[in-house]
């Protein structure tokens, strides 16, 4: 299923990058972001995402790949989300939102040995729970028009 749907995902950076290219930077903006992408996909950490020998059966696949370093410092900076915000412009669609905005929140659960400090006891799916909670505002497109995830 990865194989099918790599190249889309590939591609969406590149397109978006083509308005935006940073000087003196060794790794494009889109490399990183596709660095994320394979990782996320693949269900792998990003450090496997940084190695070249992971990448051996991909195709397309960046002629450089970043260092897990790069990445790590890139995905804090605020020009890299900049970066992502135009990329999630383009599935989001460029036709306007609708006029009704459906707002929703999911509480992902931290399991009980679990250690994360951030995460609090709140309401759940029917009990309480630790963890955090993600809201989401859609407006009738693929990507929703704003989100969080709160503790």
């Amino acid at each position: 299923m990865e194989r099918e749907l790599w190249p889309p995902l590939y591609r969406a950076p590149r397109a978006a990058a083509r308005d935006v290219e940073p000087k003196y930077v060794r790794y494009q903006p889109w490399a990183v972001a596709a660095a994320l992408l394979w990782a996320a996909l693949h269900d792998r950490p990003v450090s496997r995402a940084c190695d070249p020998a992971q990448w051996a059966a991909t195709r397309p696949r960046p002629a450089r790949r970043p260092d897990r370093s790069t990445v790590s410092r890139r995905v804090r900076r605020v020009a890299f989300d900049c970066s992502l915000n135009l990329l999630a412009d383009r599935p989001r669609g460029a036709g306007l939102p609708a006029l009704v905005l459906a707002v929703g929140g999911k509480p992902p659960l931290v399991g009980g040995s679990g250690k994360d400090p951030d995460a609090k006891v709140g309401r759940a799916a029917g009990h309480k729970g630790r963890g955090y909670k993600r809201h989401a505002a859609r407006a009738g497109r693929p990507l929703p028009e704003a989100w969080a995830v709160t503790p």
